[in-house]
């Protein structure tokens, strides 16, 4: 905080420093509050500032969050209306995926994803839809988390899948169950899945 200027006055004589104390005294500690209040308010401000979550932290926040989840265990906070388009969002994603409709596949994805990068996504499933054999069936999805809040709308929907594909060995097509949690979020354009982690593989059958 930069000290007040003293009054010019103070160079006419001494009787004016000595009548104009009491006087400047005064002044200076009414000034120096309010300079002090300004100052405190912008700290406050910057503080706030720097203690927002972008909405990244947020998502991996509530992605760290689903460690003490119980998987598909439902969750009762979503309401239908976002539960159905959620659901629907998933069934899209499989739709286009079994189709291998590249286009139709990356618009169910989020172009601001934690857990990809779009455009390498898109080349990557470019390559992997030319030579891809594998059918994907959901057996059930439960979406165990909802949030809800100035960072965003998050949604963590488990999913059991049969994946019909050629054994690595034999060629053979085999089923593999797979758990899977899949991490929606709400973009301007609706809910586009932002990231997908398998949980556990429950084996191979033929």
């Amino acid at each position: 905080m930069k000290r007040m200027k003293l009054s010019l006055f103070i160079l006419l004589s001494l009787f004016t420093v000595s009548a104009c104390s009491n006087e400047n005294t005064a002044e200076k500690e009414e000034e120096i509050p309010a300079k002090e209040t300004a100052a405190n308010e912008k700290n406050n401000e910057a503080e706030e500032a720097s203690e927002e979550i972008s909405p990244e932290e947020s998502q991996l926040a509530f992605i760290e969050s689903l460690a003490e989840v119980e998987s598909g265990t439902g969750s009762s906070d979503i309401p239908q209306e976002e539960e159905q388009a959620v659901i629907a969002a998933l069934n899209q994603h499989i739709e286009a995926f079994n189709n291998k409709d590249l286009d139709a596949y990356m618009n169910t994805l989020s172009k601001h994803a934690i857990g990809f990068d779009y455009e390498q996504e898109r080349e990557y499933m470019k390559k992997e839809f030319e030579t891809l054999e594998v059918e994907t069936t959901i057996k059930e999805a439960i979406i165990d988390e909802y949030q809800h809040d100035e960072s965003g709308h998050f949604a963590a929907v488990y999913t059991l899948t049969s994946m019909k594909l050629p054994h690595p060995e034999t060629g053979t097509m085999v089923e593999k169950e797979v758990s899977n949690y899949n991490i929606f979020q709400k973009d301007p354009e609706g809910w586009k899945m932002s990231s997908s982690a398998p949980l556990r593989p429950e084996g191979m059958t033929e």
